[in-house]
């Protein structure tokens, strides 16, 4: 689905998101030769690589909030100084 939207537009959290749900749709097959390796090996390669972008998104998605958050209570708290210097102005 993410696919979809042309690579040259893509913004650097879209490139992420779209990697991130690419390694989550694989199968221990993709991701490794089922010729040259353990069924065991194939599958705790799996199993980090689940994990790891489970991790990674969640991260993502804090930091994605956090920054809402943060621009959030920026945006109010530069409405309501009422400063008129510009030096208390460079402050915020």
């Amino acid at each position: 689905m993410l696919r979809a939207v042309a690579s040259t537009t893509l913004t650097p959290v879209l490139q992420v998101l779209i990697f991130l749900q690419e390694n989550l749709k694989a199968t221990p097959e993709t991701l490794g030769d089922p010729r040259k390796e353990s069924p065991e090996e194939l599958a705790e390669r799996h199993e980090r690589v689940v994990a790891a972008s489970l991790l990674a998104l969640s991260s993502l998605l804090d930091l994605l909030v956090s920054k809402q958050q943060h621009d959030n209570v920026t945006g109010t708290l530069w409405g309501m100084h009422s400063f008129t210097n510009s030096l208390a102005c460079t402050v915020w």
